[in-house]
């Protein structure tokens, strides 16, 4: 039986540091970087916590616009991946309270 070819990736995943180092300097490869690593990831934490696919999304696209606006936020905790997750979490819970203030989401 032979084996599959071992194909490498087509291109190495790039370090947390230096996509912080490019979005702090306003290089729009940091933004790239930190989309085509952690999007997919920070997508299914998030479809996790909404409702929908369709809110799911929007809260993703709210994500990152918030982050462009504020990159200091990355900076926050001990990693960029768990920055992340907390930031999302965080968001995530604020949405909530905002549709349960406004009657559209019960709390149990």
């Amino acid at each position: 039986m032979s084996m599959p070819p071992n194909f490498p990736a087509p291109f190495p995943p790039v370090n947390d540091n230096i996509i912080l180092s490019q979005i702090n300097i306003g290089d729009i490869s940091g933004w790239d970087a930190l989309y085509d690593k952690y999007a997919s990831m920070m997508y299914g934490v998030i479809l996790r916590l909404s409702v929908s696919s369709e809110e799911a999304d929007e809260i993703l696209v709210s994500v990152f616009l918030q982050l462009n606006n504020a990159p200091a936020l990355l900076l926050k905790g001990p990693n960029l991946c768990l920055s992340l997750l907390q930031y999302i979490n965080q968001h995530c819970d604020k949405r909530a309270a905002g549709l349960i203030k406004e009657g559209k989401l019960m709390y149990f």
